[in-house]
């Protein structure tokens, strides 16, 4: 399993605040973040990649038909790389342009956003993208064996649709796990956490954080910290009054309720990360000439650090 050390509120700069306009005019919001696909090594200190922004489908849908256009904005990147806070950049796209999971099932979809992050920078514009969430996403069955239920998450969104405008920063909370993540939930690749979920809160990337004891895949621990993306918050269990059990409905875009007397549980159910590897695939599918040569000059790359 891959982990990382972070310095606590880290995780804050890692989202950003999808908007779209509904038919109705109402204003719906979700929360995205940063991943990149198809990562490659074609120099000693270059990487490429797809750089996109992950979401729910349900984000950039109503009653399955896709938004027209919206946006999110981005932070700039200050001399030193790291996150000028409030300097930012709008970037808008159109609905038709987001790619969804293969699977009808899997309430995901990414948007590649290379194209506008390379455009601006040639304008001047030097934005922030975090590159790294790949990187800690549990990469096998010993690792999902390690998250049990009660652990700590922290999860990095716009609830109710809340957010610093001036900084543009998310509003982060934390909760635990409250079912077995290495299990399927429902017979589904997601899992339950325990913590108030709210409109605008689709799309959220879980993280299970721990600061302190880490104990290691290999046996015995040491002093330091995790931080790993474990799911993508896309439902919520709901209840009504006088009524027993509990339905799984996905977490409204905007403030409205199609039944006054349904109430929300505080548990929320999230899509296991790995999920995000399905959509691997569909890039290499939808490769370009232009993308192809980066690839090959990767084989390449690797190829002659393996003979050295």
């Amino acid at each position: 399993m891959s982990s990382k050390v972070i310095q606590p509120g880290e995780e804050l700069i890692q989202t950003v605040r999808i908007e779209c306009t509904l038919p109705s005019g109402k204003l719906s919001v979700g929360t995205g973040f940063p991943y990149v696909f198809l990562t490659r090594k074609i120099g000693d200190n270059t990487n490429w990649g797809i750089r996109t922004i992950v979401t729910n489908k349900h984000v950039i849908q109503h009653n399955g038909v896709r938004v027209k256009s919206g946006h999110f904005c981005l932070n700039k990147r200050d001399a030193r790389g790291k996150c000028s806070f409030g300097s930012k950049v709008l970037i808008e796209f159109k609905g038709e342009e987001w790619i969804e999971h293969p699977s009808n099932d899997v309430d995901l979809s990414v948007l590649p956003v290379s194209n506008y992050i390379d455009k601006l920078e040639q304008k001047g514009e030097k934005l922030f993208f975090v590159n790294g969430l790949h990187e800690i996403v549990p990469a096998n069955d010993i690792g999902w064996s390690r998250i049990g239920p009660l652990e700590d998450i922290v999860t990095v969104g716009y609830p109710n649709g809340l957010w610093d405008e001036e900084n543009n920063i998310p509003i982060a909370r934390k909760g635990i796990t409250a079912s077995y993540p290495n299990l399927n939930y429902l017979n589904k690749e997601q899992f339950v956490v325990d913590m108030p979920i709210y409109p605008g809160i689709s799309g959220s990337p879980v993280f299970a954080m721990s600061y302190g004891q880490e104990d290691y895949e290999s046996g015995g621990w040491g002093i330091g910290g995790k931080c790993l993306l474990i799911g993508i918050l896309y439902a919520g269990l709901r209840y009504k009054e006088k009524k027993p059990g509990a339905d799984l409905s996905v977490i409204p875009t905007d403030d409205s309720r199609s039944d006054p007397y349904e109430l929300m549980s505080n548990l929320g159910v999230a899509i296991k990360s790995t999920k995000l590897k399905d959509f691997e695939n569909v890039f290499v599918s939808r490769l370009d000439d232009e993308d192809k040569k980066y690839l090959k000059k990767a084989d390449t790359y690797e190829a002659r650090r393996r003979e050295k």
